[in-house]
């Protein structure tokens, strides 16, 4: 078997039995306690099994446990953040939208238009640089570092609408802001007439599935005492959409308490 095979082999045996020891392991494997030791230290990092007590038995990790949610209650991204969407925008009247990595750009699969006269046209359907809209950089900002310069492996990032270009070290610093804050915003980065603030949905592997975006128009999403006003109902409509992403209850956050 390759380590991809053991792995997986390794996963099983442990939803199977609950637990596993680095010793059950290697005899189950067939393969040395040392080999066994660090196909169990991979699953760990990945979050598919986790280690409570050290030198002590392993059991499911969060990845895991999401797993089983996801084949015992079938979850789906818009089953999850439709009603939430719809939410915040009763509350909100502006632009709502949804929106998934794709390489390196973000792609709206969701979207509910702003009510007159604060109507941003409809955006399904619309692929962005991710590097430069609301959505994509809180996406972004969660991802591993691996990954992220898997979706950046030359570091160039996108030309702004102003015609300017970040370097990547700016851009790392941006990222750890979001990280830490818990949402991005982007004013006229792909159009200049427009704003956006958007939160991650993070599943328990830590991995970023989605973000929901508020867009509005620029004239009224410009400083930062509006930036941070649109803040609250959004990180609180994210925790909502997040909690029934992963199949538990809904429950509020504030701004502070959900920064990353």
């Amino acid at each position: 078997m390759n380590s991809a095979e053991y792995a997986l082999q390794t996963v099983l045996l442990v939803a199977q039995r609950g637990s596993i020891s680095v010793t059950e392991l290697a005899l189950a494997l067939d393969v040395a306690p040392s080999t066994a030791h660090r196909v169990l230290a991979n699953c760990r990092r990945s979050g598919f099994v986790r280690q409570d007590v050290r030198g002590g038995p392993y059991v499911p990790g969060p990845v895991l446990h999401e797993i089983s949610l996801l084949a015992s209650r079938p979850v789906r991204l818009r089953d999850a953040v439709d009603e939430v969407v719809h939410e915040l925008h009763e509350e909100t009247g502006e632009t709502i939208g949804v929106m998934i990595l794709e390489g390196r750009n973000a792609r709206t699969v969701q979207s509910v238009a702003g009510a007159p006269p604060r109507a941003i046209g409809p955006r399904l359907g619309r692929v962005f640089p991710a590097d430069l809209v609301a959505g994509g950089k809180a996406m972004l900002a969660v991802e591993r570092p691996e990954r992220l310069l898997r979706r950046f492996p030359d570091r160039k990032l996108s030309v702004a609408a102003d015609g300017t270009r970040r370097s990547w070290r700016d851009f790392e610093r941006e990222l750890h802001i979001i990280r830490h804050r818990g949402w991005a915003y982007a004013i006229g980065d792909t159009d200049p007439r427009i704003s956006a603030i958007a939160a991650p949905l993070v599943l328990a592997s830590g991995d970023p599935v989605a973000a929901i975006t508020v867009v509005m128009p620029r004239g009224r999403l410009s400083t930062r005492s509006e930036v941070e006003q649109m803040a609250g109902p959004l990180l609180q409509a994210a925790a909502r959409a997040q909690s029934r992403l992963r199949g538990g209850e809904a429950h509020r956050l504030s701004p502070e308490s959900a920064s990353r």
